[in-house]
């Protein structure tokens, strides 16, 4: 499954709930959760900025269905070497993501 990044003014509403450790509650999240129950052999998340937010949630939150996770220019600070991130050098979204693979 793709989840994609920021796209509109309700995604900008929406990630603001992400450094409040609120991701949970947004709607990319419940959308996902949504066509997880729909499609439940996914067995692999990609996601771009807050989409990438939401992957690394959804692995946290179920972790249970041991899901494959890669994620680009993730909203993240960590100083954790993960070899699921990946972030581009200035891309100011993941700037605190110490440890994703840097391009």
């Amino acid at each position: 499954m793709y989840i994609a990044g920021t796209k509109d003014t309700q995604d900008i509403y929406t990630d603001l709930k992400i450094p409040f450790n609120q991701t949970d509650k947004a709607l990319r999240y419940k959308n996902a959760i949504d066509l997880l129950d729909v499609n439940p052999d996914v067995t692999n998340f990609v996601g771009h900025s807050s989409g990438a937010a939401t992957a690394l949630e959804l692995q946290k939150n179920l972790k249970d269905k041991n899901y494959n996770v890669n994620t680009y220019g993730a909203p993240v600070a960590s100083f954790t070497n993960s070899g699921n991130r990946y972030r581009n050098q200035y891309d100011p979204v993941s700037i605190s993501d110490s440890g994703a693979q840097t391009s």
